[in-house]
């Protein structure tokens, strides 16, 4: 997750689909990191499809906060079917904001006035629970904070 993390999503790809390929190719860790390097790299439909294939071999991680937001992206991406009620299963599961921000952000894109309205929701409920963080929680979403602030300041 290291060339993830530093934005090397392509590399990430390759060397996850060797892994996802080998004998560990039913780690859930792999698994979720090909996802994610898929989608990164702009394979949105592949990513959701490697989720798909992780819910059906560990149906316990379809309700982990790393990897709800990650298939509504991968659904928001293709503009999947489903995609709200990914969203929505990434807020029940997170704890913290990146569901909520990710929601919102997806939630602005869409023609409905309700759903920008319910975004702006999102975003400042966001924004009231950053007054009672811990250090920790803070430092843990000072990035999904940052983006809330500026997609408020933008509306």
């Amino acid at each position: 997750m290291t060339l993830l993390d530093a934005g090397q999503s392509e590399e990430a790809r390759t060397l996850l689909e060797e892994a996802a390929s080998s004998a560990l190719g039913d780690d859930p860790y792999i698994l979720a990191g090909l996802a994610r390097a898929r989608l990164e790299s702009g394979h949105g439909a592949l990513a959701a499809e490697t989720l798909d294939d992780l819910f059906a071999r560990h149906p316990d991680t379809r309700r982990k906060p790393e990897q709800t937001p990650l298939y509504a992206q991968a659904l928001a991406s293709t503009h999947a079917p489903g995609t709200r009620a990914a969203f929505e299963r990434a807020v029940e599961c997170g704890s913290d904001a990146a569901a909520r921000c990710l929601y919102a952000e997806w939630l602005m894109t869409q023609a409905e006035p309700n759903d920008r309205e319910w975004a702006r929701v999102l975003f400042a409920s966001i924004i009231d629970d950053a007054q009672h963080w811990s250090s920790y929680a803070c430092t843990h979403n000072a990035a999904w904070l940052q983006r809330t602030k500026a997609a408020m300041k933008g509306n």
